[in-house]
């Protein structure tokens, strides 16, 4: 049987397949605290129950519609985004999606040539890349400073006649960094100089501790024209499930965003599209308390995880957002980073994620998520405590 090379050529999301791995081992009854997703623990906010039970009264909840999204629903989103970060769209220049990821594929269809160099910032979520490789891109990853800073020296020694884009995630996953004012200002000087876009994950934009805050690559001059601004409600509501993700830039890079849709899936799903209109509409304010709230809970998990690990004396890049933990293998594990998380599963019941997902420099690095309750954070703890002190050597 004959294949697609564009299929042969990428691997299986490796988040995805290690988390179907993890399951597996639940499957099988044992006791595993899921510390390898990037999923909220927070049920389903009141307030999104009562749109739904609003949205489910209503008639025509059930047809298509325009495939970039309702009108209302690009209005509302168009904005969030001024409310929030003081930043100017209209609603043509909106675009909502099957979460997230969908917003990135499309972004990523509608720019690509074969053979187009695309620069992934590492470490770096690993879908950047296998969808880069799938419309024919070339990635090009180029890792982070020692201390987790933007590689501006690096990233600019990359660009090169082929060079179309630059992929950067802020704040980011897998270690948690903020991305200043100063180092933005210089990729959209970069791109500005080369005729290049911006594709800007701003997924955990929400999430950010110690008085810090988000800069969105769209807030500098110049920079909405060539910038494509990925967001969604996964994260920022505990919705992961509902797939509601959505995207900003250029009325010309929408539109051609909303062209490759129309062939693949027509519209968003109607229903929520509609219910999380009446959020927006009717219940702004119970929006911005819950993404509050669960700030506060995810600055409690860091700190008391950070303290702990410092209790282990183990090194790590103590997260400024997000709610992921980057940390090293500890000393005295002769061991790359599956085979560590691997022995951390089978032995204690810890998931957690290898950093060799997250680009090959990362080979002695595993990322934690304190997305999860701080009871399994509080237990987790005491495993990994009783592991280190059985397995060091």
């Amino acid at each position: 049987m004959m294949f697609s090379g564009k299929v042969l050529g990428i691997q299986e999301s490796f988040l995805n397949k290690w988390d179907s791995d993890v399951k597996y081992k639940i499957a099988e009854g044992k006791s595993v605290l899921q510390f390898n997703l990037g999923q909220p623990d927070f049920a389903c906010p009141e307030f999104v129950k009562e749109a739904i039970k609003i949205v489910n009264g209503k008639d025509k909840n059930n047809f298509y519609n325009h495939t970039g999204g309702t009108d209302k629903l690009r209005f509302l989103l168009a904005d969030l985004q001024k409310k929030t970060f003081g930043l100017e769209y209209n609603k043509e220049e909106v675009i909502v999606t099957n979460g997230a990821k969908e917003a990135l594929f499309l972004a990523f269809a509608a720019i690509l040539n074969g053979n187009d160099e695309v620069i992934v910032v590492a470490p770096h979520w690993p879908t950047y890349v296998e969808q880069v490789k799938f419309f024919g891109g070339l990635p090009v990853v180029v890792d982070i400073t020692n201390n987790f800073g933007l590689n501006i020296e690096a990233i600019k020694k990359a660009v090169n006649e082929n060079t179309k884009a630059i992929v950067i995630n802020n704040p980011n996953n897998p270690v948690g960094m903020i991305y200043g004012r100063e180092d933005i200002g210089e990729i959209v000087e970069l791109a500005e100089k080369h005729n290049l876009i911006i594709i800007s994950d701003e997924v955990y934009n929400s999430t950010v501790f110690d008085g810090k805050k988000h800069i969105s690559v769209a807030d500098f001059p110049g920079a909405k024209e060539r910038a494509i601004v990925i967001d969604g409600f996964s994260k920022t509501l505990s919705m992961t499930g509902y797939r509601l993700g959505f995207a900003f830039s250029s009325r010309e890079i929408i539109d051609n965003m909303i062209k490759v849709k129309s062939n693949i899936n027509g519209n968003t799903n109607s229903f929520f599209q509609m219910v999380v209109e009446e959020v927006l509409a009717n219940h702004f304010e119970d929006y911005l308390r819950f993404v509050d709230m669960a700030k506060g809970e995810y600055l409690k998990r860091r700190d008391f995880l950070c303290e702990s690990l410092d209790g282990m004396k183990m090194e790590y890049k103590k997260p400024e957002g997000t709610f992921y933990l980057f940390a090293k293998i500890p000393k005295g594990f002769d061991m790359g980073s599956r085979e560590f998380v691997e022995s951390l599963l089978e032995k204690t019941g810890i998931a957690v994620a290898p950093g060799i997902f997250f680009g090959k420099s990362f080979d002695n690095y595993f990322r934690i998520s304190f997305g999860t309750s701080m009871e399994d954070i509080v237990e987790g703890v005491k495993r990994m405590k009783k592991f280190l002190e059985e397995t060091r050597h």
